[in-house]
């Protein structure tokens, strides 16, 4: 059996807002009854803080979760016990009530040092992306463009240095409803090197139809295809 529990904390005001989520992941039975300490150990899922400079635009940073759209690039990933989360810096902008537009930043280190910036954990090194939306009456629009930077460790003059490889991944998600019938289409594609260094040509396609017959009843198809 594995159990996650969290606590979340939010607090909310006109001009901050703020979420402490703690969150523990355990097997039943992975450590004995009278512990000092768990195999895993309690985390910390989210630690954030969004200031809102005017109604339209505001800066969040810390832990947390960046989801998008239908969550095929970021997402939650809450199907796992111990989801995932992000040490991101956002900038939020909403020119008009329809459309909203999104920078994130990341840069990661693995420890607190006064020099180099060797990253041994199994993530990103560096990251950067924009998403815009667009929220009509029946049609919604985005765009995801992400900059993935890859940490890659290599021998130079019998030395080790670190590089970042980074590959781009973009393209758009649209929805339309209209009465009963909804639709979604997807299409992204990715180029640059990954962290070995070997040059990137990929795309995914993806399309969704569905039909409500009734207020509990719907039924619907799709395809999904990754190069």
């Amino acid at each position: 059996i594995s159990q996650r529990s969290r606590l979340n904390l939010n607090y909310a005001s006109k001009i901050f807002k703020t979420v402490l989520s703690i969150q523990d992941v355990r097997i039943w039975g992975d450590a004995a009854s009278a512990n000092k300490s768990d195999v895993n150990g309690t985390m910390l899922h989210q630690a954030w803080g969004e200031l809102f400079l005017t109604e339209n635009f505001s800066l969040k940073a810390g832990r947390q979760v960046i989801t998008y759209d239908d969550q095929r690039l970021f997402g939650a990933l809450d199907w796992v016990q111990q989801g995932r989360s992000h040490d991101a810096f956002l900038v939020k902008y909403s020119p008009v009530k329809k459309v909203a537009m999104h920078v994130g930043i990341a840069y990661n280190q693995s420890a607190d040092k006064d020099t180099g910036n060797f990253y041994s954990v199994n993530n990103y090194k560096a990251l950067q992306y924009f998403w815009c939306h667009y929220e009509g009456e029946k049609l919604g629009i985005s765009f995801l463009f992400a900059n993935n930077g890859m940490p890659q460790n290599t021998t130079e003059d019998v030395k080790t240095v670190q590089e970042t490889r980074y590959s781009q991944t973009f393209g758009p998600y649209i929805t339309f409803k209209s009465g009963n019938l909804k639709m979604n289409v997807a299409g992204y594609l990715q180029t640059g090197k990954n962290a070995k260094n070997i040059t990137k040509s990929a795309y995914f396609a993806s399309g969704e139809l569905a039909y409500a017959a009734t207020k509990q009843f719907s039924v619907g198809g799709g395809i999904q295809f990754l190069s």
